[in-house]
């Protein structure tokens, strides 16, 4: 399938969760399969550089914090805060580097983080997508927009990456 056609389909499917979300009061999570479509590897950094593009677009001038003041974000998702956006954006990151066979390690280690935070986030952004919050849902959403739409599908990735162990495949 073409680029063109990976954002047209996309653009349709959201379309149709916010149309079922109005019309029946759920919110669905779609998972995305795709065969025969050879990409390049996506790599830590490729990852890592779409999720300071999602943050940057989505939040331009900031991010509001609990207290109602705006905090700058300075060096993107390594921005040291515990502000809700920045967190999700940094579970994303290690969504996307799990969905992709990286293991928690190697992700861990590119972005200075422990590898037990690494498996913490992955299962966060699996409990949102699953009840639907929607902080959670929109940043993943955007996520992999830009994903599909700079490297195709990331799913190719999986398994591709033979430093990923079975006993880290097996964490839930």
């Amino acid at each position: 399938m073409q680029r063109s056609r990976w954002i047209e389909a996309e653009e349709e499917i959201q379309i149709f969760k916010k149309e079922f979300l109005v019309k029946y009061g759920i919110r669905l999570s779609i998972n995305y399969a795709t065969v025969n479509i050879k990409l390049p590897h996506i790599t830590l950094e490729d990852i890592y550089e779409t999720c300071n593009e999602v943050l940057s677009l989505e939040f331009p001038t900031g991010v509001v914090t609990g207290s109602g003041k705006r905090a700058v974000i300075t060096d993107g998702m390594l921005t040291k805060s515990r502000i809700r956006p920045l967190v999700i954006i940094r579970q994303l990151y290690a969504y996307f580097a799990r969905e992709m066979g990286f293991g928690c390690t190697e992700s861990s280690a590119y972005i200075n983080m422990n590898h037990s935070t690494m498996i913490y986030s992955h299962k966060e952004i699996m409990n949102g997508l699953e009840v639907g919050e929607p902080m959670i849902t929109k940043l993943h959403d955007k996520m992999h927009t830009r994903l599909m739409y700079k490297y195709g599908s990331y799913k190719e990735n999986e398994g591709s990456n033979p430093s990923r162990s079975t006993e880290e495949n097996s964490i839930t």
